[in-house]
């Protein structure tokens, strides 16, 4: 299992901004409309700004003049605000395991099968969230096996993609499976949580493991390199690498 930190990144901003966007948009539309408009609408509006469906389709109906049009909104977070008087932080949980096939002869490993989990609260859109957690797996699989700048007096030896090794097709596991954990238990909407890293972090030491629960050897570098872990297998009897 691998934890994220409480910062603020992109997996976040979906629910993060989504209450405040929404909200000083729909001022925004208001603050246009006419006083006979908004003698119309405003029995319908909620006193805390809320909305149901048909009354927000009038305001957009009202502002632009015909049924819909380009909205943009901007949300603002602080810890006074809408979502109360503590920030929305929570722990991005994820978790990794892996089952691997080690050549013993030449270093290589091959994953065989992966399993990633997400813990997300409530995917607002499945198909898109397993998607970024399926290729958050595949990024943390090419910095465990196979992504290393080198360089030599200061200049970098693999700049492009035709030296600078990714995974491929070929790379992927046989088996790949990913799951959504839904308790629609966050702070965002319907319970949402951000996600995405959580993914990529968990790779390494679910395969780092794999690799010790079939050798007996256990390296803390990475990439896991054929020659890395030859060398590691090599010199396995003078302990920890």
């Amino acid at each position: 299992m691998a934890r994220r930190s409480p910062m603020a990144g992109g997996a976040r901003e979906s629910w993060r901004l989504w209450w405040p966007a929404a909200t000083m948009l729909l001022c925004s539309l208001l603050s246009y409309l006419d006083r006979q408009t908004l003698a119309i609408l405003s029995p319908m509006m909620l006193p805390d700004l809320g909305w149901n469906a048909e009354t927000y389709g009038q305001v957009v109906s009202a502002f632009f003049g015909m049924p819909g049009g380009e909205l943009i909104g901007r949300g603002y977070m602080r810890p006074d605000g809408t979502l109360g008087k503590s920030l929305p932080l929570f722990w991005e949980t994820g978790m990794g395991s892996a089952e691997i096939a080690v050549d013993e002869e030449t270093g290589a490993i091959r994953v065989e099968k992966y399993v990633t989990v997400a813990d997300v609260g409530k995917a607002l859109n499945p198909l898109q969230a397993e998607g970024q957690d399926e290729g958050a797996a595949m990024q943390g699989l090419g910095n465990t096996l196979f992504e290393a700048l080198e360089y030599e007096n200061g200049q970098p030896l693999n700049a492009s993609l035709v030296d600078y090794r990714v995974p491929r097709f070929t790379d992927l596991p046989a088996l790949f499976t990913s799951a959504l954990v839904e308790n629609s238990d966050g702070p965002g909407p319907y319970g949402a949580k951000g996600m995405g890293e959580s993914g990529i972090v968990s790779v390494a030491p679910a395969i780092g493991n794999a690799l010790f629960n079939a050798t007996g050897v256990r390296i803390r570098d990475l990439p896991l390199t054929p020659e890395r872990v030859w060398r590691a297998l090599r010199d396995r009897g003078d302990g920890q690498r």
